[in-house]
């Protein structure tokens, strides 16, 4: 007999996402200190490239975490579904009008 784990559906998805954003966020923000650290060694010692970097890095992260989260599967409220305005509409190409524009005429 083989014992089976509850499934918890959303929210094992938000921990997952949540995994990924802490490792994500560590992984990004150890390469802005690193590079950080690379031109501090050009820039006579300084210590304002590490924390550059280090910022760039966290910021990359949430962003990527935010949009991580925004774009999960379940976690679109069902009473607002995107509106008909906020989809762009691409224009027919098969709608031309017959009649040649001459752009050499004078308006005088």
């Amino acid at each position: 007999m083989s014992s089976r784990l509850p499934v918890l559906g959303n929210e094992n998805k938000y921990g997952e996402n949540l995994d990924k954003c802490i490792v994500d966020m560590g992984i990004k923000t150890g390469s802005g200190v690193l590079v950080g650290g690379l031109f501090s060694l050009l820039l006579k010692r300084r210590a304002w490239p590490i924390t550059l970097g280090a910022g760039i890095g966290i910021g990359m992260s949430l962003t990527t975490c935010q949009n991580r989260f925004q774009n999960s599967p379940g976690t679109k409220s069902p009473e607002n579904p995107p509106s008909e305005e906020a989809t762009p509409t691409i224009p027919d190409p098969t709608n031309v009008p017959d009649t040649p524009i001459d752009f050499n005429q004078s308006d005088a």
